[in-house]
């Protein structure tokens, strides 16, 4: 029985996946899923959960894809902006872990509650929160509710909150390859993995770091006019996305109510119920 499968096809093929095997080369513990079970999960619709806590790191202007460098300067019509960006998920004025967590948890009983699959990358803090929400709504079958994302590169230090998800009868991990030793080409293929699933309708975006303006600018790429939404009084990457693109990341039909809601209200479940009645609306 295997908990996890890696995905062997290239970004935009047909899904291919292989059981993912331990160092004796024993399949892992865990519920058995099929191919289509993945592809089931990962059509039906889908959120995308983007978030981290933000925590001063010397090395963060290092993570931001060069790419997503070149995008977001172009964007920002040259202006300077990366001083500017690491301020944001740097410094202590924008850093609110505690609110991170509430977000977080709140927008995963959302997603559940409506029927939508969460999927999201892997995180130390983050992947414990989504699993204590999603052990309240496991249900009699084994229909996918849950799909988190690994890369290979990481596949030794793997949070056991993200193998636990996976062994949940309504959890599956999903890991990509490593591209050698380097990191952000690493995260960058598992990014666009995660974000070509056919089911997303919307991405929400919970403080951060350098790795959210990349899966912000990559689901603008792969979910072409798809709405997005910032919850920007999380701190860190979230808070700059909002005062730096504004209506870009303020949902399908921004409003001055849903931009303030996320810029400031720390009631988060009010904050989510104004993001899935926006998200819910006809276009």
């Amino acid at each position: 029985m295997s908990f996890a499968y890696e995905i062997t096809s290239e970004v935009g093929d047909p899904l291919v996946l292989r059981s993912r095997v331990d160092a004796r080369g024993q399949d892992l513990p865990g519920p058995s899923r099929s191919v289509d079970d993945i592809l089931s999960a990962l059509s039906r619709k889908a959120i995308f959960l983007s978030a981290s806590e933000n925590i001063a790191r010397q090395d963060e202007r290092d993570n931001i894809a060069k790419d997503i460098v070149d995008r977001h300067t172009r964007r920002m019509g040259g202006a300077p902006w990366l001083d500017r960006y690491l301020h944001y998920i740097q410094h202590e004025d924008h850093r609110y872990p505690r609110r991170v967590l509430r977000a977080v948890s709140w927008l995963s009983t959302f997603a559940l509650e409506n029927d939508y699959t969460l999927i999201f990358g892997g995180h130390p803090a983050i992947s414990p929160m989504v699993l204590e929400v999603a052990r309240r709504f496991a249900t009699n079958h084994d229909e996918v509710r849950v799909v988190i994302f690994q890369s290979e590169l990481y596949a030794n230090i793997i949070p056991i909150a993200a193998k636990d998800i996976s062994r949940w009868p309504n959890g599956c991990m999903l890991t990509t390859r490593a591209v050698g030793h380097d990191k952000n080409e690493s995260l960058t293929l598992m990014r666009r993995h995660m974000l070509s699933a056919p089911g997303l309708h919307a991405g929400v975006y919970i403080g951060g770091m350098g790795g959210i303006l990349e899966e912000s600018y990559r689901f603008e790429e792969l979910q072409r006019g798809k709405p997005r939404y910032a919850i920007g009084s999380t701190g860190g990457a979230s808070e700059y996305l909002l005062d730096a693109m504004g209506d870009e990341h303020c949902g399908r039909m921004p409003t001055r109510e849903l931009r303030d809601a996320l810029a400031d209200d720390e009631a988060y479940a009010a904050v989510i119920d104004q993001i899935f009645d926006d998200l819910e609306a006809a276009p």
